[in-house]
């Protein structure tokens, strides 16, 4: 028998793993080795998808996560069109709205409103007919 380092239970030797190399059974039972293991991979994970969300941000928008981070907060936290809270839009992100001609970076909106406006092809005549439409047919 032999008492976990981690869980403090005492458990049968065939719970922790033999070192060869030093000829002694780990301090660590199994069982906390693997959610010690998983924890840590889970941690890399999140550390690696904050490098690459800061990356493609820098790459496409000359955006940093802290510059994000100060549009989100100036916006409330929500959509600049609909006020869609972060938390609600897909993938738990905004997207970052830019001007295609000059690159210009103007607010954060939820993914529906940056294609709506993509689709309208940026034109304000386009959205201004769409309003008129919508006034037009309300029922």
């Amino acid at each position: 028998m032999k008492q976990c380092t981690k869980c403090s239970q005492l458990k049968e030797l065939t719970e922790f793993t033999f070192r060869v190399d030093t000829g002694n059974y780990r301090n660590s039972c199994r069982a906390c080795k693997l959610t010690q293991q998983q924890l840590s991979d889970s941690l890399k994970h999140v550390e690696l998808k904050l490098y690459h969300r800061n990356r493609h941000l820098q790459k496409t928008y000359g955006l940093s996560l802290e510059g994000y981070a100060k549009m989100l907060e100036e916006q409330g936290g929500r959509c600049a069109i609909c006020a869609m809270e972060e938390k609600h839009a897909p993938h738990g992100v905004l997207s970052v709205d830019h001007c295609h001609e000059s690159g210009v970076v103007r607010a954060l909106l939820c993914n529906p409103c940056n294609t709506g406006i993509g689709q309208f092809k940026e034109n304000q005549d386009f959205l201004a007919n769409a309003i008129d439409y919508l006034k037009r047919f309300n029922t």
